[in-house]
């Protein structure tokens, strides 16, 4: 799964890319699927980062059994969990970095938030699956009363929209804790606000949460007709609680302050598709489909560095040097093929990466 989410990242940055520039109705649609919803609700892009959270709990158990079977102690891989959530986190901190004159001390990146929750995911590794379930709930329960209730805890005016006082975009626990964090750090600037929080690490790991305890379903001796009941039983309850949570009232679903209820519903998703694909893959052993995503699920980490950083660039080239000329109306078809050329390349050198067996570990 987590080879095809790469995959579903790597493809949608080009027709999302490439449909921004176009401008044409039909591809201003299909740029909005893979675009970041302005605030409630949730786009299939939105999907990604819970993917890859997931995806991170579901590997966690076939790790560290090999790591176990290899003759590793409990402390050693602890201290492995504690060094790879610091590096996680210290590699999102670059990232966000390139970019300024100074270090950009931030960590709403999803590779820093995967290494800010990765050690407490660890300590739940092997544990009963009573307690993993009720890890997540109290993580999204005490996370919602922090919320809902942040303005009577601040001591603010009630309004008639009470209820969902705390969800705003200013105002609220994330923005307090990272003006406090984040001013004690280096930056260019006063820290004011962002829509993306430090603390949004907490709901986002009961998906990490979520993924761990598939991932040791998976791992468990019970029959393959068992594992799909179970994974469609909890994708299809998980998302449908999301959804009615929003619908009544508790909480809305924004994906960019991690809202209980988007937790619960990307949760569902994920634990659905990663039910779909372990029976496409694993039961009916159609796999050879899956190759390119393959190539770029075993670097994953370098998929993602590299397309954060370097696509802009590499399509920006090839227009400078291919596509410039191109008329107008053939603005839009020319942008895609552009990026979906860009992309190629970088499929290419990722390939060569598999063929060599060069892979980015951490």
């Amino acid at each position: 799964m987590l080879s095809l989410v790469a995959g579903e990242m790597f493809v949608g940055h080009a027709l999302g890319v490439g449909a921004k520039a176009s401008g044409h109705p039909a591809w201003s649609w299909i740029h909005s699927l893979w675009t970041h919803a302005g605030w409630e609700g949730a786009f299939p892009w939105d999907m990604i980062q819970p993917a890859f959270m997931f995806i991170v709990g579901v590997a966690v158990p076939f790790s560290y059994a090999k790591r176990k079977a290899m003759g590793e102690s409990y402390s050693w891989m602890l201290g492995h969990a504690i060094y790879r959530a610091i590096v996680l986190v210290l590699l999102g901190v670059v990232i966000r970095s390139l970019h300024n004159k100074q270090t950009y001390w931030t960590f709403e990146d999803v590779v820093s938030q995967i290494g800010l929750g990765y050690v407490f995911l660890f300590l739940l590794w092997n544990r009963p699956r009573w307690l993993q379930a009720a890890t997540a709930a109290a993580l999204l329960v005490g996370y919602w009363a922090l919320w809902r209730y942040w303005p009577q805890i601040m001591g603010l005016p009630e309004t008639a929209g009470v209820v969902t006082a705390g969800w705003q975009q200013a105002g609220n626990p994330g923005q307090a804790f990272d003006v406090w964090l984040r001013n004690l750090l280096p930056h260019e600037k006063p820290f004011v606000n962002w829509p993306y929080y430090t603390l949004n690490f907490i709901p986002s790991l009961a998906n990490m949460i979520f993924g761990l305890m598939a991932g040791e379903l998976l791992q468990s001796s019970a029959l393959p007709r068992r594992k799909l009941r179970v994974l469609c039983v909890a994708g299809v309850a998980l998302s449908l609680a999301g959804l009615a949570l929003t619908w009544i009232g508790v909480c809305p679903m924004v994906k960019k302050i991690w809202t209980p209820t988007f937790a619960l519903y990307s949760g569902g998703w994920c634990v659905l598709l990663l039910g779909w694909f372990y029976y496409v893959v694993d039961v009916l052993q159609w796999k050879r489909w899956t190759f390119p995503a393959v190539v770029l699920g075993a670097n994953s980490i370098a998929v993602y560095i590299v397309l954060d950083v370097w696509s802009y660039s590499i399509t920006s080239t090839l227009h400078r040097h291919f596509t410039w000329w191109v008329p107008s109306p053939w603005a839009d078809v020319a942008a895609i093929v552009r990026n979906f050329a860009g992309l190629l390349i970088f499929w290419g050198i990722f390939y060569w990466m598999y063929r060599k067996k060069i892979f980015v570990r951490i």
